[in-house]
């Protein structure tokens, strides 16, 4: 992100002189406004810790919703921040804003991706944005997949249903870093073009680059597979809406799940280099099922979640439990992850008022979690947007 590096006499003083000053505010918010005034006490405040996470204020401060163009008549694809109309809400809605013109490049930047406050833009260049401060950080351009000789032009041909998705990995709470990774999926018609078809899909070893703002480049890394494999290539390949609908990524304690082809979900670990298949939910279908089935990935205050809207109204909301013992192992140690149900309702019953309840037309769109209440969030056939707590709703 830009930042300036101070002006004026705090430049000057002794770093153990700024520490002593910026210890001394007592409310975490303003230690955190400080933190984002330059590099040098930012640096201050991150190497002697003095901004803990757990006594920031959990407060939601809106919903960033990204509105395509056919959606509603408009030109061009718009962001609009939506928040409750109050006197505490207003300071943050002034400074908060869809409005993305701020980042760099011609034309309109497609929202591909978000994590814990930045945004992940695409468009002429790859953007990390911070709606919030409207700071941004133009990546450099992403590099071809590690399967693919640059300088072999048969590399292409023989890998041209390949293609690397970028997801944002955030954690300001662990440091003011951000990385960028890159997950591969197969793409094409059902024809078998790739080299080996029946090859098993994620890889063994998941060899991609990974930018990372501290570097300021994309570099190789690697993952080996733990567990067994997804598919194959031409199972996945079966996937024909994937790069048409949103599949989200989650940052949980270090790791990265991203909700991956033939609705499976991955775990990749960043910090040792390894990654598992995680297996969807019982009840959630294949994409090439013939029922209507929105699913969605996210981060609810319980961890990594997963939500599935069934015919427009069934809601199912499971939490992802990687705690549970293997019952096939020998011993304790071993866990298998498990989707844990934790909320069934039937939405057109509960949330819809009956005016519109025989309407054909009417229908619900997931759009996420509340970080920090059970709280989930919805649009109603693009016209308003609705709020059900699973904890006052009956």
């Amino acid at each position: 992100m830009e930042q300036h590096e101070g002006y004026g006499p705090a430049r000057e003083l002794p770093e153990d002189v700024v520490a002593e000053v910026l210890g001394r505010l007592q409310a975490p918010r303003s230690l955190a406004v400080a933190r984002s005034v330059c590099k040098s006490w930012r640096a201050v405040v991150d190497s002697r810790r003095l901004l803990r996470a757990d006594l920031l204020p959990l407060s939601l401060a809106g919903v960033l919703v990204e509105f395509h163009f056919n959606m509603l008549d408009l030109p061009t694809a718009t962001d609009l921040f939506f928040t409750r109309s109050s006197p505490a809400a207003a300071t943050t809605t002034a400074a908060v804003s869809g409005d993305l013109t701020y980042a760099p490049g011609p034309g309109f930047h497609d929202v591909v991706g978000h994590c814990n406050g930045l945004l992940l833009l695409d468009g002429a260049d790859c953007v990390v944005a911070n709606p919030a401060t409207r700071q941004w950080a133009r990546l450099p351009k992403q590099p071809p997949p590690r399967c693919v000789d640059v300088h072999d032009v048969d590399s292409y041909e023989r890998w041209p249903d390949y293609y690397e998705s970028p997801y944002l990995a955030f954690d300001p709470a662990a440091s003011p870093h951000y990385e960028v990774v890159l997950v591969p999926a197969v793409i094409g018609s059902l024809e078998d073009t790739a080299p080996e078809p029946e090859a098993e899909w994620p890889p063994a070893l998941h060899e991609t680059h990974v930018f990372s703002s501290a570097t300021g480049r994309w570099e190789e890394r690697s993952f080996v597979r733990e567990g067994d494999r997804a598919g194959t290539m031409a199972y996945m390949r079966q996937d024909s809406d994937f790069f048409h609908d949103m599949h989200n990524a989650v940052y949980w304690r270090g790791a990265l799940y991203v909700h991956g082809q033939m609705n499976f979900f991955y775990k990749m670990s960043l910090a040792n280099g390894t990654y598992r298949v995680i297996q969807p939910p019982a009840g959630v279908v294949t994409p090439d099922a013939m029922i209507h089935q929105q699913l969605y990935l996210g981060k609810s205050k319980h961890g990594v979640s997963c939500a599935a809207v069934d015919g427009g109204f069934r809601l199912r909301v499971w939490t992802l439990d990687e705690s549970a013992p293997d019952p096939a192992a020998a011993s304790h140690d071993h866990h298998v992850d498990e989707w844990v149900l934790k909320h069934q309702i039937d939405l057109l019953r509960h949330m819809l008022p009956s005016p519109v309840q025989d309407d054909d037309n009417e229908f619900l769109t997931f759009l996420g979690f509340h970080p920090f209440q059970d709280i989930v969030f919805f649009n109603s056939s693009l016209r308003r947007g609705l709020a059900y707590d699973f904890n006052s709703s009956v």
